[in-house]
C-alpha cells in the first residue's frame, strides 16, 4: 500500500510540473 501512495506522489508532482510548463496532457 505504501508503494502506491509513493507512486500516486510522484505522478501527482510530475503532474503539477507539466502544468506548470504545459498543460497539454498533464495526465500521460
Amino acid at each position: 500500500m505504501e508503494e502506491c501512495v509513493k507512486e500516486t506522489r510522484k505522478i501527482v508532482a510530475i503532474i503539477k510540473e507539466g502544468e506548470e510548463e504545459e498543460m497539454d496532457d498533464p495526465y500521460l
